[in-house]
């Protein structure tokens, strides 16, 4: 084309768009023309102009009248009280972005349509959730009921009762936060029903019945004097550890982490306990009757033992091989639940009577008689030791010591009277302990000690 024709035409358009397109590429204000905040305009202005009528917007959404409902209850709700707010700064921001993104041609054709039918954004509402939640739950607090979980215990006939579990319900405060914000844009006047969520319980009903409890598995009690109130304080705290303890299929029990140390920070006494084959007084006598008891109830439900040691002397409070004794930190008694159900222990200690429960899975539940015997006799040395204070040809005992034993300990298992099988459980050493006899070498007849007695 001939720059002398092409120059005229371009001059020529530069002068229609400025007549007709000047409005639209430079937009008077900050804000287009014909841009309104809900019911107000801010087209044309300048940010800090439309910002002083958004404060007047929010001075009257503040005063829009609320009532909850929920049934046939209602509470009436001010926006103030819930920290209601206009987030000004980006309502603004997104006023001022109509018309200004995107390219030129579409920025001018946004622009040509809110100038002939203008558009209305909302604003940006803020609902403090704290002020809400604290608000509401002022005046409709009592909709929220806390689930139950459902549980069981056992009643003085052994028997399984289960506690059903409830569901719960709690205010939904994120929905209504929500939905209160968005009536405010659409609404002079808001009646909202508060909504309700439903809470399961961590623990259901079948929850329970899943665990497979249904009945007693086994029990054993064993016999204290309750005259020796150290002991029987000790057998109590540790009893009192292993009682309600819930049990897992294929779980490991070790009875020093469930009972834990046996120290005076612990609540233990001192009490008689048997160390290097003597009996003597140290924190913690009487918990080896625990483990013991424990032991039993064990074999009886015809559970795993994983790790048992026998005391270095008999004891009384059962028969010869079926004790279990425990030092915290280096012997320990452990089982293993293989009954593929849930266990559940239970102690009871009183007139001089401990009793450890099992209960578990009691559909499957098979008669289980122990066996224990002496298999050896080990015979105690004698031990003669000099004495100044003793005349020549006295002699006294100083310790009558006693035998050793080799023990053995079967587990029959029986079903309709028919043995299904026998278990023979680890063999039980029990040291033999010297007799001492002290021997006089006097010439001349000195005090001899009262607690000793003359053969």
């Amino acid at each position: 084309m001939n720059l002398k024709i092409a120059a005229p035409l371009l001059f020529l358009l530069l002068i229609i768009i400025y007549l007709f397109g000047a409005e639209y590429l430079w937009p008077p204000g900050d804000i287009l023309p014909g841009v309104m905040v809900k019911d107000v305009s801010v087209g044309g202005l300048r940010q800090q102009q439309a910002a002083k009528k958004l404060v007047s917007l929010q001075e009257r959404l503040l005063d829009v009248p609320v009532t909850l409902t929920y049934g046939n209850q209602s509470w009436a709700l001010s926006l103030r009280e819930v920290g209601m707010k206009i987030d000004i700064d980006e309502t603004i921001k997104r006023a001022a972005a109509v018309g200004r993104q995107g390219q030129l041609f579409e920025q001018l054709k946004v622009r040509h349509r809110v100038k002939k039918e203008g558009l209305i954004i909302q604003p940006v509402i803020n609902i403090d959730m704290e002020l809400l939640s604290n608000a509401v739950k002022n005046k409709a607090g009592h909709l929220n009921i806390p689930a139950e979980d459902a549980s069981f215990f056992i009643n003085e006939r052994d028997e399984i009762v289960v506690k059903p579990s409830k569901n719960g319900q709690s205010i939904d405060m994120y929905k209504l936060k929500l939905k209160l914000e968005h009536e405010l844009l659409v609404r002079e006047k808001i009646t909202l029903p508060v909504p309700v969520k439903e809470i399961i319980p961590e623990y259901t009903t079948s929850d329970i019945g899943d665990m497979g409890i249904s009945g007693l598995l086994s029990s054993y009690t064993t016999k204290f004097d309750p005259s020796l109130k150290n002991r029987t304080y000790n057998i109590k705290v540790a009893a009192n550890a292993l009682d309600g303890l819930l049990v897992v299929p294929g779980e490991e029990v070790s009875f020093n982490q469930v009972v834990g140390p046996r120290s005076s920070e612990a609540g233990y006494k001192e009490a008689g306990v048997i160390i290097n084959n003597e009996l003597v007084e140290d924190l913690g006598g009487g918990v080896c009757q625990v483990s013991t008891t424990l032991y039993n109830a064990v074999l009886l439900a015809d559970l795993e033992v994983v790790e048992r040691k026998n005391h270095s002397l008999p004891v009384s409070y059962v028969p010869i091989g079926r004790d279990a004794t425990v030092v915290y930190g280096k012997v320990d008694f452990k089982f293993q639940n293989n009954s593929g159900r849930c266990l559940y222990i239970k102690t009871d200690v009183g007139d001089g009577r401990l009793t450890v429960k099992i209960f578990g899975d009691a559909n499957h539940k098979k008669k289980v008689v122990i066996n224990s015997w002496i298999e050896k006799v080990l015979e105690q040395e004698v031990v003669y030791q000099k004495d100044e204070n003793l005349l020549k040809g006295q002699e006294v005992i100083k310790q009558e010591g006693n035998k050793g034993y080799i023990a053995h300990t079967e587990r029959v298992i029986i079903e309709n009277g028919q043995i299904l099988r026998k278990d023979k459980l680890p063999a039980s050493r029990y040291n033999p302990v010297d007799k001492i006899i002290a021997v006089g070498t006097a010439e001349h007849e000195n005090s001899i000690p009262i607690d000793l007695k003359l053969q």
